[in-house]
């Protein structure tokens, strides 16, 4: 009986250390960080005069997290959940 009880115990325990793991990483998103946008040296002067890079990061940023495929570390405090932080 001692022999049977021992035996269930180390297979739970082996089971639970293989499989829970995996279940508790499968739950979490992949968290990602939007770099800053840079200008390419083609781009004309003339039209990074009129893109607004801050907006587009922004866009950048809310289009990640809108897909609910990733956790967005973002720079936007008010935005970030506090878990996050």
């Amino acid at each position: 009986m001692y022999r049977k009880a021992v035996s269930f115990l180390v297979s739970f325990a082996v089971f639970t250390a293989i499989f829970l793991p995996q279940s508790v990483f499968a739950i979490e998103q992949p968290a990602v960080a939007i770099k800053e946008p840079k200008v390419g040296e083609k781009i004309s002067k003339y039209t990074v005069k009129h893109l607004n890079l801050e907006l587009l990061w922004t866009e950048m940023e809310s289009s990640f997290r809108n897909t609910r495929k990733f956790r967005v570390l973002s720079r936007d405090l008010s935005i970030t959940p506090q878990s996050w932080r």
